[in-house]
């Protein structure tokens, strides 16, 4: 089960306080571009408050506060540009919130169908309407690549490097490119490989160690040399990457006591442990990432991918339900035919007036993933509907399909709560009436013991 941390009031107070504190970093940043002046006017803190506020006002709409920019020069540039930059925060507002009647309209249609079918949540939601759990920051799909990069920069000899394209997910080495899930795959077999053949032959180990203490490219050859003369072939070592990659961490595990072959498994079990996580996130996201990289000019695609989500909110607030993809940087995306479409639960969607209510009013959650340091901007969302057994009539939970920015860590988060409000609960359960079937989304759950099983 992954580990996460329920917040108090404290540290969500905490949280929000560091943000506040980026924010005002942010106001700086945009003053500094716009304003470059040796000596700012008295007005200085209260124009970057400002500026903070309509940089958080850009992430909670998520439009591109670049656009502004131009305007903000001229305001910023008067002899007294402070009532005027207020003015102009406060419209940037009401302009952006433009599904805010909407909104409205579709929060209270919740609010009355809660109020007839009176929907039973987890007990954990009996004085709180939203849950904050701290995570482990989950990589996004950039983050992932670089990580990547940065390991084969410490572990190649300073004659050779392993370069990331971002752009098209590609390694490139020795003028070779390599598709990077080809890439973390072949890695992850050859060390999962080594250590299979290592075990059939633990004594030969003592005799490589200096090989892999060293690690240079003269020591990969006569490793290879001395593997092939011995015809022992060690399959899971004849690439050079696997050999370098494994002498990093050998050298990084190196601990008194232990014997060659303990070490040298230690550092292999260690590299299968941190690559297969990021091969299964980065198969999850890397088709989703290249199919809509082109939709967004670079800053947007920037933007995308430089947040790991740390922070998981869970809630069953009626306005959190309702903006679910609203005010969102997936609310219009490219649909199958390469057209700008809308999301359907959208605000501007077409099943949104229909359907959301329903979820306020028959008990679903939404879980949305956050980073701390801008926790207005959603990285992604999970809705977690509410399944009914027909004898006991209690409540299972799962998680539905995933928006945002894909990955399976925070889908695996997500599960992670279901599996434990729902402990205990047995039997054959149906989706809750009305409720819209997302995406393929089962009709019915039969849980018994850890053994679960979906179906329509």
């Amino acid at each position: 089960m992954p580990d996460y941390k329920l917040l108090t009031d404290e540290e969500i107070q905490k949280i929000n306080e560091d943000a506040h504190k980026e924010y005002l970093e942010q106001g700086v940043f945009i003053l500094s571009c716009l304003m470059p002046r040796p000596v700012y006017p008295a007005c200085q803190n209260e124009l970057i408050e400002e500026l903070a506020q309509l940089y958080r006002l850009s992430q909670r709409f998520s439009f591109n506060i670049h656009d502004k920019y131009k305007a903000l020069e001229k305001i910023l540039n008067q002899p007294d540009p402070l009532p005027a930059l207020r003015q102009f925060v406060t419209e940037s507002c009401a302009q952006a919130d433009i599904y805010k009647d909407i909104l409205s309209q579709t929060i209270r249609k919740g609010i009355h169908l809660r109020q007839q079918k009176k929907p039973a949540y987890p007990a954990l939601f009996r004085d709180k309407s939203t849950l904050y759990y701290e995570v482990e920051p989950i990589l996004t799909q950039k983050q992932i690549l670089q990580k990547i990069e940065n390991d084969f920069k410490a572990a190649l000899p300073p004659s050779q490097s392993l370069k990331v394209d971002l752009n098209d997910m590609t390694f490139i080495y020795q003028n070779q490119t390599m598709r990077a899930g080809r890439f973390l795959y072949q890695r992850c077999k050859n060390m999962t490989l080594f250590l299979h053949e290592m075990k059939k032959e633990p004594d030969y180990m003592a005799d490589y160690v200096p090989f892999l203490q060293n690690a240079d490219y003269t020591g990969f050859k006569k490793f290879r040399s001395d593997d092939m003369n011995r015809k022992s072939q060690f399959v899971g070592l004849r690439n050079e990457l696997d050999f370098y990659l494994l002498a990093s961490y050998y050298r990084s595990f190196q601990t008194k006591g232990q014997s060659d072959f303990e070490q040298i498994s230690q550092a292999v079990k260690t590299i299968t442990e941190i690559y297969k996580p990021l091969l299964k996130d980065f198969q999850f996201t890397a088709d989703h990432y290249l199919e809509r990289a082109s939709s967004f000019d670079l800053k947007e695609t920037e933007d995308m991918t430089k947040f790991a989500i740390d922070l998981i909110m869970i809630s069953n607030h009626p306005a959190t339900i309702a903006r679910k993809s609203t005010y969102v940087w997936w609310q219009n995306h490219i649909g199958t035919d390469g057209e700008m479409t809308e999301t359907c639960m959208a605000a501007d969607g077409e099943n949104h007036s229909k359907y959301v209510p329903r979820s306020i009013g028959s008990g679903s959650l939404i879980a949305i993933g956050v980073n701390k340091c801008c926790p207005d901007r959603w990285l992604s969302r999970i809705d977690i509907e509410p399944y009914v057994n027909a004898q006991t009539k209690e409540v299972l939970y799962q998680p539905g399909r995933l928006y945002g920015q894909p990955s399976i860590g925070f889908y695996h988060y997500v599960k992670s709560f279901c599996n434990m409000i729902n402990a205990g609960k047995e039997g054959t359960f149906k989706l809750k009436k009305g409720l819209y079937r997302d995406n393929g989304l089962p009709v019915f759950w039969e849980k018994f013991g850890k053994e679960e099983r979906s179906y329509s």
